[in-house]
């Protein structure tokens, strides 16, 4: 049984340890000929134009669409998202983050874009995004401890009942 709890603790700490893997999303592989709504590394995107040249980026807002939507399949950290504004409105999971008019920004410098689940644009003029680097959503080491702890109590009421 002392085998047992120790094979198990050892394997929920190094499987559950992993750091998260982080990820980047670039328009360098879409082409201008996919539709308006497409999904690159489970990453979904509504209402945005691949804008094909030597440098490929998605755009919005100047094709007559109200909103465009940027949705992840798990929430998420965002540590780094270029973006050209022109008077747009951006929610994060349905909470307003404010009305940008900058041109050329790190919007992660800009915002607090952790834990997100979706990203909605509602355009006054044209936007374009490039270079989305995230990671998952950590489980936070407290619950680890919490798990381990719990293991622990376990182990030490079945030595006593024995």
């Amino acid at each position: 049984m002392k085998k047992f709890l120790a094979t198990l603790i050892v394997f929920v700490f190094v499987i559950g340890m992993g750091t998260a893997h982080a990820a980047e999303i670039t328009f360098d592989s879409v082409t201008a000929a996919d539709s308006t709504s497409f999904t690159i590394n489970n990453v979904d995107f509504v209402n945005w134009y691949v804008n094909e040249g030597t440098n490929n980026f998605a755009m919005s807002g100047s094709f007559g669409w109200d909103a465009a939507t940027i949705t992840f399949d798990t929430p998420v950290n965002i540590t780094n998202m270029d973006v050209m504004l022109l008077d747009a409105t951006i929610y994060a999971d349905g909470t307003l983050l404010g009305t940008f008019t900058q041109n050329n920004v790190n919007l992660s410098t800009l915002v607090n874009l952790t834990n997100l689940s979706e990203l909605r644009f509602e355009f006054g003029g044209m936007t374009s995004i490039d270079n989305i680097r995230y990671a998952a959503t950590p489980i936070p080491g407290a619950a680890w401890l919490l798990g381990s702890g719990l293991i622990g109590l376990v182990g030490l009421r079945r030595k006593f009942l024995a």
